[in-house]
This record gives structure tokens, sequence and C-alpha cells, in this order.
């Protein structure tokens, strides 16, 4: 199958598997947001978090839809789910930048939140990330 998609510049066609895998339906997914088709977008997030519920890039660009789509406490939950069903992968910068900002976003107890994931931080990656008072939007 081949999906076309018209931008201003030109047209861009994609050949589209029967069944596509987790990397076809990110990239549709972020083809999707790009035309601001958020909730076409989160489907293909989910369809891709179907195939590996572990992916955190997957959870990271679920949480960005449900904030596009008005649904801020789902997509604080989604990224609190992927830190908390694996700290080692789910503790990275972009996730880390997002859900502070989701922190922000959403509560007067940003700062006792962003204190929880620097614990966290310290338990399972206390010198991986250099930066981590700019990650958390301490400093």
């Amino acid at each position: 199958m081949t999906l076309s998609l018209n931008f201003p510049i030109g047209t861009l066609e994609l050949q589209v598997c029967p069944t596509p895998d987790v990397r076809e339906y990110v990239d549709l997914g972020l083809i999707d947001i790009a035309l601001g088709k958020y909730q076409d977008a989160y489907n293909n997030f989910a369809r891709a978090a179907d195939q590996e519920p572990t992916n955190i890039m997957v959870a990271n660009n679920l949480s960005v839809c449900l904030l596009y789509m008005g649904r801020l406490k789902e997509a604080i939950t989604v990224l609190q789910k992927a830190i908390n069903s694996d700290p080692e992968r789910g503790l990275n910068e972009s996730l880390l930048i997002n859900l502070c900002t989701l922190y922000e976003l959403e509560s007067s107890k940003t700062n006792e939140k962003k204190l929880n994931l620097l614990r966290m931080l310290c338990k399972y990656k206390s010198d991986t990330i250099p930066n981590v008072l700019e990650c958390l939007k301490l400093s």
C-alpha cells in the first residue's frame, strides 16, 4: 500500500506494509504530528506500544500527543509508568525534561515531584546524566 502526503514543497510517498512494525508506526505517528493530526499520531504510537510496551521513545511520543490533545494527567501517567517500569532506561534526559515540564503545567507541588525524580536518579543513575539539575529544572 502506498501513502501519499502532500506538503507545500512537494509530495511524499511512503510504502506501508500490510502489517507495520514498530518503526513504521512511529514514522506514521511522527508524520501525523507534523500534520497536526494528534489523535491519529496517538493511535499509531499506541500500536507501536502494543508491540513494544517498554519502548521509552514510544512512551515519550504518546505523552506528547496526549498533551496536545489536552489530556495532561494521562500524559504524566504515561511518562511516570515508563520510568517506574524500567528506571534504568526510563530516567533519560528527554523523558525527564518532558515530565518536569508536564509537572510545571499540572501542579503547585512541582518541586516535590521533581525531588522525587532526583531521588530515583540518585538510586538508579547517580552519575549518568551530567546536567541533572537542568533536566529537572531545579537550578
